[in-house]
């Protein structure tokens, strides 16, 4: 039988066993061609040059066509293009793999500057000193900016006990019994019309006025002191006095919020001056946050943007509300991309798609079930949750959105760079 020339056998087995004959792999013909000639079976010397006429079949029990089942070898032999990446399904559930297909959409046209979380209006209350004293922060706990507290914790506790003044309870409790005796007295008086009503009355309202006083420190009292609690739940964002401070009464000790809705506070650039009006939402990072938030996505809207620049700066505040949904900490500073626009048909990628190496980007692409490449890209504006690609992707590209690293560290491990098989 003549013998089927060399090349087109190799051609002929790359399409059959190439990942579902995906468009992204460009198989190297010259590379398998290579191969199959390394095959060398010890014994006999295969002289290409003659007509492979002679028999073989006593030796070999097969027509030398090179038929012998390269089938055979089909789970063996994985013919990868070079730069392919070999990532199970198993590796890539384990990593907890996701895919994004690439399709133009519109794209948000940003500025990109720094802020800070507020406390919403409203949504906070001072507290304030009862009396006046020395003043001890909390009660067996840390009261601290960004500590959770309930209603009617105790702020701080504030003593009187060397103070001129006295001791306030002690003090209000003889004021009530003085008051209290008074206005028995009153009551039996009037009704034999023995004083006034007018008299009465006074008797009676100086008596309600020593009872609430009273009451007010009742229970709050204990040995170190008057107790200051907290008006409601929610989170210290500001203590304003040390332990050991002396305060007087109405003084403000500590501030609490509720933390249901927020406020970020922009800086915009004098330059971007003429954007102000264009601006409409923002997507923002704290700094104690790995990852990048939607105002969009939490009930965002903009209350103002200012019509003046912040007296000593440079800088024009723009003001967003928002639901505190994932428990933001007020005072937080921010990396801020304010939305003033769209641009359509870009090309973009979650940031979470890319990897960076000396200053060049790249991302992986999936070309099929357990195959993946790396591609090198041109990046362009971000809106701190996805970034505009410039060069490098095109549509219907399959990029991997989570899970990049895993994959790239399987390129580092096991890239399989169309290998050979010697027998």
């Amino acid at each position: 039988m003549k013998h089927i020339p060399y090349y087109i056998m190799t051609a002929a087995l790359a399409i059959f066993v190439g990942c579902g004959n995906n468009s992204n792999h460009s198989h190297s013909y010259e590379a398998e061609e290579h191969e199959v000639h390394e095959h060398s079976h010890d014994g006999h010397d295969h002289d290409h040059d003659h007509d492979h006429d002679h028999n073989h079949d006593a030796e070999h029990a097969h027509d030398h066509d090179h038929g012998h089942s390269h089938d055979a070898h089909a789970e063996e032999s994985h013919n990868h293009a070079p730069g392919i990446i070999e990532f199970t399904k198993v590796q890539a559930d384990a990593a907890g793999l996701e895919i994004e297909t690439v399709q133009p959409a519109s794209f948000n046209a940003v500025i990109r500057t720094s802020g800070e979380i507020l406390p919403a209006q409203g949504d906070e209350k001072t507290v304030v000193a009862t009396t006046s004293g020395i003043v001890t922060l909390g009660s067996g706990s840390r009261i601290l900016p960004g500590v959770k507290v309930s209603k009617g914790a105790t702020i701080a506790v504030i003593s009187s006990e060397e103070m001129a003044a006295g001791d306030p309870i002690a003090k209000a409790k003889a004021e009530f019994d003085a008051a209290e005796k008074a206005f028995e007295r009153a009551e039996s008086l009037v009704k034999v019309n023995a004083i006034s009503q007018k008299s009465y009355d006074q008797a009676k309202k100086d008596y309600e006025t020593a009872k609430s006083s009273y009451e007010a420190y009742k229970g709050k009292f204990g040995e170190k002191g008057l107790s200051v609690v907290s008006p409601m739940a929610g989170y210290i964002t500001q203590v304003i006095v040390n332990d050991g401070d002396y305060v007087e009464a109405g003084q403000p000790i500590a501030v609490v919020s509720q933390n249901n809705r927020l406020q970020l506070r922009a800086d915009l650039p004098e330059k971007y001056w003429s954007s102000a009006n264009r601006i409409y939402s923002a997507n923002f990072k704290p700094s104690y946050a790995s990852e990048t938030f939607s105002l969009k996505n939490l009930g965002g809207r903009l209350i103002s943007a200012g019509r003046t620049a912040v007296k000593g700066t440079f800088y024009i505040p723009v003001i967003f509300e928002f639901n505190n949904a994932g428990n933001f900490v007020p005072g937080a500073f921010c990396d801020i991309y304010l939305i003033e626009g769209q641009k359509d048909n870009v090309i973009s990628v979650p940031e979470t798609a890319l990897t960076e190496e000396q200053g060049v980007y790249f991302v992986y692409l999936k070309v099929c079930e357990t195959e993946y490449k790396k591609q090198e890209v041109k990046i362009g504006e971000s809106d701190g949750i996805r970034r505009e690609i410039l060069v490098g992707l095109h549509e219907g590209d399959i990029v991997v959105t989570k899970g990049a690293m895993q994959v790239k560290l399987a390129s580092v491990k096991g890239s399989i760079p169309g290998h050979t098989h010697n027998h």
